[in-house]
């Protein structure tokens, strides 16, 4: 059947006996792995790279049909002969990987030689590469399956950037998912893994196999995005998505197993601060990685959420560890440096970003700030004062009874003065809405709670604060209706003008 579409050069024929010779093939391997195999999968690699090859050396083109077929032979080869080699301890493994760059490297010469710089080789410059990187990367022990997958679905979006083909498209969009469920597979050997060495392993060797192609999918995505027109936006989005967390596991996972001995409270605190600082990454090289709006917004919705639950959930246990003596001190000044992107991208990236074009990203962002200042201030404070576990309670009460209304009063005010410098009412509205809490938190519970000198001193306190919130409430409310004023004299000059 071969023959005949060989001679006739049906593709369709070829195909189905492409695909039925394979599908035997890897039947064969795995039900009954024996070295004989591999002189099948050498006979059929031949036989189809000729097939496929047909028309390049009759006419010289290579259709978009070769182009798969050529690809799909050499992965599903490779990973043939491979997995036979390591289930029977054969060396070298990469013998094949690297017989099949050789091949693929003459063809790139011919082409070179006859100063073709068309498609055929554009493909084999992509075949030669990948298939080298192939062989590297199974030298260091990655993982097959995954390994040859992340490569191979790079090369489809490579020789999809230089053709325009719209086929290779389709086949990077069915391989890229399984590379993705290959690589959970893989994470998954973290459970039951024992001393593995720190980078050199296999599990993360082949999630930098993974990380390295998925990155140069990206670039590859972001040139194709500025060739061709935005109608497949959304799923390249997607795509950019998906590759950044495939990033971040791939690297969380191995700080994880390699700190799983300490406190489970330690392990939380720096995965979180891993989780803080990667976002940071992203959203400080945002143009660079050209991030679209919605990505870097949802990238800063995520950040602060963060930071919220690392204050809450990291800091409070650390100090607790602290005081019960299973951390020191260096732990809480580790968990701290999550401040330094804090406090960067409040004052820097905030202001030349998209962040503040939806209205609720002002009340977020002072939840953020709020939940931080308190939170801190109250870690320093148990810190400072109490020497056991067992007094935590009494002071955490007395923390919140006493110096919490405090802490909000200054950090409202705080918001009201940058409203009123800043001309950004929704600061004002965020100050007002801390101020009224405040309030409600002291008459309603923290007053019925305290001694009576507490008492006179907690409304003294309330006074000056609702004096001083008064008069930045007048301040607020003429600044506002002077722009409403001014805005209306613009629109009454305007329709003068027409």
């Amino acid at each position: 059947m071969l023959a005949v579409a060989f001679l006739q050069n049906w593709k369709s024929i070829g195909w189905i006996a492409f695909l039925f010779t394979y599908l035997y093939l890897f039947y064969w391997t795995v039900e009954k792995t024996e070295i004989v195999t591999v002189y099948f999968y050498i006979a059929s690699y031949i036989i189809f790279y000729a097939f496929a090859l047909q028309n390049y050396f009759r006419k010289g083109i290579l259709s978009s049909w070769d182009i798969v077929m050529l690809v799909l032979i050499n992965f599903t080869s490779i990973i043939g002969t491979v997995y036979i080699f390591k289930q029977l301890n054969y060396e070298p493994i990469i013998i094949f990987p690297v017989a099949f760059t050789i091949i693929n490297a003459i063809l790139l010469y011919r082409e070179y030689k006859e100063r073709k710089f068309g498609i055929s080789q554009s493909v084999f410059v992509g075949m030669t590469v990948s298939l080298l990187t192939v062989a590297v990367a199974l030298q260091f022990k990655a993982h097959l399956i995954t390994s040859v997958w992340a490569i191979e679905a790079t090369l489809l979006l490579f020789i999809w950037k230089k053709t325009n083909l719209s086929i290779l498209r389709v086949f990077f969009y069915i391989i890229f998912p399984l590379v993705i469920i290959a690589q959970m597979m893989t994470w998954a050997e973290y459970i039951d893994a024992k001393n593995l060495t720190i980078v050199f392993n296999p599990i993360f060797l082949t999630s930098s196999v993974t990380v390295f192609t998925t990155f140069v999918n990206l670039i590859l995505l972001r040139k194709l995005t500025e060739s061709r027109e935005q109608d497949n936006s959304f799923f390249e989005n997607i795509f950019a998505a998906v590759s950044y967390a495939v990033i971040y596991i791939a690297l969380l996972l191995e700080i994880i197993y390699h700190i799983s001995e300490k406190p489970l409270i330690i392990i939380f605190s720096i995965g979180m601060l891993f989780s803080i600082c990667y976002i940071f990454i992203l959203i400080l090289f945002r143009k660079k990685l050209e991030i679209g709006r919605i990505l870097e917004t949802g990238l800063l919705y995520v950040f602060l959420s963060l930071i919220i639950f690392n204050t809450i959930i990291a800091g409070t246990g650390i100090i607790s560890d602290i005081i019960m003596k299973k951390a020191d001190l260096n732990s809480f000044i580790f968990y701290g440096l999550y401040l330094i992107p804090l406090i960067y991208t409040i004052v820097k990236i905030l202001p030349d970003s998209s962040f503040f074009r939806i209205g609720i990203s002002y009340w977020w962002l002072s939840l953020t700030i709020v939940t931080t200042v308190s939170m801190e201030l109250y870690h320093l404070y148990i810190l400072l004062v109490a020497e056991n576990i067992s007094e935590v309670t009494g002071f955490q009460e007395h923390f919140s009874l006493l110096y919490l209304p405090i802490i909000w009063a200054v950090l409202a005010s705080i918001f009201i003065y940058i409203s009123l410098k800043n001309n950004a009412p929704e600061y004002g509205k965020s100050g007002f809405a801390l101020l009224v809490i405040t309030i409600l938190k002291l008459y309603l519970y923290d007053v019925w709670e305290m001694d009576n000198v507490s008492r006179i001193i907690a409304f003294i306190i309330l006074g000056i604060i609702l004096l001083l919130s008064s008069f930045l409430f007048q301040r607020l409310k003429n600044i506002l209706k002077s722009m409403i004023e001014k805005k209306e004299e613009n629109n009454e000059s305007d329709h003068l003008k027409l």
